[in-house]
């Protein structure tokens, strides 16, 4: 039986991988590079990589100065589609299943950039714990994350679920022994998910799924 779901933030609630792509891509274009999205695909969707090889002749402290570039120009565009960003169905599934199981956010998303995604969704009353970045030692796709989830729950892998949209979650997932759904968007739609209990089209479609799981 099904206790917790541990739900992913970026892709899976709020419409946010878009905007950080664009993030990415303005800033490297600055330095004569070309960013396109099959790469942003691959380093962050997949591998949960920086653009860190793509910069070989600078400097680590140079590069991180281009990261603060990104990470500000990312809250602006965050700022500007506060109100656009979460997804549909999204508020109404979680009603559906609030007060039922014990509900976690887990995401890599850093701090100051996911209280600007969520000022104004309206959604973080439905969970009882949030992990972002920084609250556990090592991001997706580690385990680190998953596995501060069941420590905070106190269920066992085997009681939770997963909701995630990326291979390097659901390899997060996996590596922390927790069964993984994942819900498909058009930046996904290539990834290989065999590892996944199930591929949903739609996050509408995850109270059903649970029902039958259970």
């Amino acid at each position: 039986m099904i206790k917790a779901i541990f739900w992913d933030n970026d892709g899976v609630l709020v419409d946010t991988e878009g905007l950080y792509f664009e993030s990415n891509r303005q800033v490297l274009a600055r330095h004569g590079i070309e960013f396109d999205l099959e790469t942003f695909i691959d380093l962050s969707l997949k591998r949960g990589a920086g653009f860190d090889y793509l910069l070989p002749n600078l400097t680590e402290p140079d590069i991180e100065k281009i990261r603060k570039v990104r990470n500000q120009l990312y809250t602006e565009m965050i700022r500007k589609k506060h109100r656009e960003l979460l997804l549909p169905g999204v508020k109404e599934t979680l009603g559906q299943l609030y007060g039922k199981l014990t509900m976690g956010i887990v995401t890599s998303c850093r701090k100051d950039h996911f209280s600007e995604i969520h000022r104004s969704t309206g959604i973080l009353e439905y969970f009882d714990f949030i992990l972002q970045n920084g609250d556990y030692e090592r991001s997706k796709p580690n385990p680190d994350p998953y596995l501060k989830a069941l420590e905070i729950s106190g269920f066992n892998p085997g009681e939770c679920l997963v909701v995630e949209d990326s291979e390097r979650g659901l390899q997060a997932a996996a590596a922390a022994e927790i069964p993984c759904v994942i819900i498909s968007h058009s930046l996904n739609s290539k990834a290989d998910f065999s590892l996944a209990v199930e591929v949903l089209e739609n996050i509408t479609g995850f109270p059903g799924f649970l029902e039958r799981y259970n």
